[in-house]
């Protein structure tokens, strides 16, 4: 996680704040939003905090980066880094606006809460930048939370897993799997990773150096 002495400044004023209000949210309805999701660990809301101690010389999280090779492990699910990207910041930006206001408070921000997130998976990336204008949380009416999302986003155009599994059989249409053999593990450095993305670089970048003072 990237820290700033000084939060980032709103992206969009109160103006365009304020024509949220018309806009819908989409819903799952009959079907619960939690779908089948299990609560499995949950933590006191009084005890959570963003990680920053009093006094400390930089207290505003400013980029959180998350990387998760796993997504290679199994059929890659590109919306995994997204939803990634953008709850870890929303995250980050909520437990500092409840720090701040009381883990109770259900208000509109006076000064909207900026956090921003970075996933990847060491091959694609996906950049959210969370704006936390309300604490309303439990409805859908008033004010809504933005986010602004630039999602896969490849390094390499000719690009594969680290680990290839390369396997040879006898030929035949259907082969035994005791007579599979694993060839090679790694990846062959003259193939695949060809012609990088420098965009990638320069998006990372201009996250980085967001809301920097000269």
């Amino acid at each position: 996680m990237l820290s700033s002495a000084y939060p980032i400044a709103p992206l969009v004023g109160s103006e365009v704040i304020e024509e949220t209000r018309t806009h819908q949210l989409p819903t799952f309805h009959p079907i619960s939003p939690l779908i089948d999701l299990l609560r499995y660990s949950v933590y006191k809301e009084s005890h959570n905090f963003p990680g920053f101690f009093e006094g400390c010389a930089h207290p505003h999280a400013h980029t959180l980066y998350i990387f998760d090779d796993h997504l290679w492990t199994r059929k890659r699910i590109s919306k995994g880094l997204h939803s990634k990207a953008i709850m870890f910041a929303f995250g980050n930006a909520l437990s500092r606006a409840r720090l701040q206001y009381g883990v109770d408070a259900d208000i509109d921000l006076e000064t909207p809460i900026v956090s921003q997130g970075v996933a990847t998976d060491g091959a694609s990336f996906s950049f959210a930048v969370v704006q936390l204008n309300t604490l309303r949380l439990a409805s859908d009416d008033g004010i809504k939370n933005m986010v602004w999302l630039d999602a896969d986003n490849l390094l390499y155009d000719d690009q594969y897993p680290q680990d290839i599994k390369i396997v040879k059989s006898n030929k035949r249409k259907k082969t035994r799997k005791w007579y599979i053999k694993k060839m090679i593990t790694k990846r062959d450095p003259e193939v695949g990773c060809q012609e990088l993305n420098m965009d990638i670089f320069r998006k990372f970048l201009a996250l980085y150096v967001h809301g920097a003072e000269h």
